[in-house]
């Protein structure tokens, strides 16, 4: 009689299990944590022990979705409190032990020829980043500049509605880089890595609108706040935008203003102008301001200051993809912003539903702190971090967006914007690059800062194996 209670109870017992786990998942708990946890008996007891340490995770609301028999171990989704109670008290539920669930990931060493060369990828510390799967997903980054080569490789298949604000053309040949400042942007922010061409750009994912708003290095006002509404119009998630103008121009601080009220982030040059004041649009309210750093994360001589910069980034002799695809060492501000962007659209890529308030916060409270402790006028918040900004959203709660309707805003012709300085100097044959004034409006212009671009020469470069590395990061 026993041993035939003994086998209704073994029949009975795993069934009811399942129904009341079943139960817990159509439930589930509001916010879920994953732990590991091993059972307290010997394993191979399974049939009373095993089956009553299950029937006690389950009374407790913890969801098994998955199991190591052998080890009498199970992963299991609980609330947070109840992944608290489990971790302080395991032996009240016959657990030997809970912990949180490690998440292993590659990082992965990019097989760029350019990869040996950026020091900057290292000092934003993006590399742990690129393997992780959660920043795979498209995020749309308008690039407002020159243009950008679209014959280089590693912007293959990226592209996204293109165009050319002063011809109002569409066409892929008319929003062609010819004067290189665009191109060098792009390839910092989104060059694909990992492909054994060029250099690896921050976002391999994001997809990249080229917004040409001028063939050189000076632009209307007019035109790039028309730029900065066709992005938006386009579902531009994240703009760059290196360059800038002492002066104030409300065209562009009424364009601003219409993106942030559509949820964009925007992202400026802080400009070079050797200590002075924070070029606009990146010192208008909701735009991130992104002064320059060196290689030994030390102020870059040639970058503005002031108390309206909200983070740094490297910007002295950063290595980037030439027009014609030659690695080339650029410097200034217009090259710190683009390492922002691109985080930027990394952190979107892995929470859709961040607000851009949310996002910047992100970037502020996980960058590292340069100079004076605390936020300062000549670094912000300090270093951007990528590792550190990703791994911090795991501490968010879910976010919701709304979504306005489109509206249209007219805006006056005023003054005219000129390229955060940057410097340039092509190697054999030796070209000189002379920046223009438009004509079409009157302007106020800051000199480009002389530096020298230095092609990396020769270019065999011997082509690094792709390794993987192993990192290890909690998961909340």
């Amino acid at each position: 009689m026993n041993g035939r209670r003994s086998r209704i109870f073994a029949l009975l017992v795993p069934a009811f299990v399942a129904i009341m786990a079943w139960l817990v998942a159509l439930a589930g708990p509001a916010w879920a944590d994953t732990l590991v946890v091993r059972s307290a008996s010997v394993p191979g007891a399974r049939v009373s022990a095993d089956t009553v340490v299950r029937l006690e995770l389950v009374s407790r609301g913890a969801r098994i979705t998955g199991a190591i028999p052998e080890f009498g171990m199970y992963r299991v989704e609980v609330s947070p409190d109840r992944a608290k109670m489990l971790q302080a008290d395991p032996a009240g539920s016959g657990l030997a032990w809970a912990r949180p669930e490690v998440l292993l990931h590659t990082s992965l060493v990019p097989n760029d020829p350019g990869y040996p060369y950026q020091w900057w990828a290292t000092s934003i510390d993006v590399p742990p980043v690129w393997g992780l799967p959660e920043v795979q997903n498209p995020v749309t980054l308008a690039v407002l500049d020159t243009g950008v080569n679209t014959n280089l490789p590693d912007f293959a298949g990226r592209f996204v509605d293109g165009v050319d604000i002063v011809s109002g053309s569409t066409a892929p040949g008319a929003w062609l880089d010819t004067y290189g400042h665009g191109t060098w942007v792009a390839s910092v922010a989104a060059a694909t890595g990992n492909n054994r061409t060029g250099i690896a750009g921050v976002s391999w994912s994001a997809r990249i609108m080229p917004v040409k708003i001028g063939s050189s290095g000076t632009f209307s006002d007019f035109d790039a706040a028309r730029g900065i509404l066709y992005a938006v119009d386009h579902g531009a998630q994240v703009l760059n935008m290196s360059w800038g103008a002492e002066s104030r121009s409300l065209p562009l601080a009424e364009a601003v203003s219409y993106a942030r009220a559509r949820g964009a982030v925007l992202v400026a040059a802080a400009g070079n102008n050797y200590g002075g004041p924070v070029n606009y649009p990146a010192a208008e309210p909701g735009v991130i301001a992104v002064a320059a750093t060196t290689s030994t994360n030390a102020r870059a001589a040639f970058s503005a200051v002031g108390p309206a910069l909200d983070l740094a980034a490297p910007g002295d002799r950063v290595v980037s993809t030439g027009l014609n695809g030659a690695l080339v060492l650029v410097s200034g501000t217009s090259f710190s912003s683009p390492m922002v962007a691109g985080t930027a659209a990394l952190l979107l890529s892995a929470a859709p539903n961040l607000t851009a308030a949310q996002l910047e916060g992100i970037l502020k409270t996980t960058a590292k702190d340069l100079g004076a402790a605390g936020p300062d006028q000549y670094f912000g918040a300090g270093l951007v971090d990528a590792a550190a900004a990703v791994a911090a959203l795991s501490t968010l709660p879910p976010t919701s967006t709304t979504t306005l309707p489109p509206t249209t805003t007219t805006l006056p012709p005023t003054t005219t914007t000129t390229l955060a300085p940057t410097t340039t100097t092509t190697l054999p044959p030796t070209t000189t690059t002379t920046v223009q004034r438009t004509r079409r409006v009157p302007i106020t212009t800051t000199t480009l800062v002389p530096i020298t671009t230095t092609t990396l020469v020769p270019t065999t470069t011997t082509t690094l194996p792709s390794t993987t590395t192993t990192t290890v990061r909690r998961r909340r």
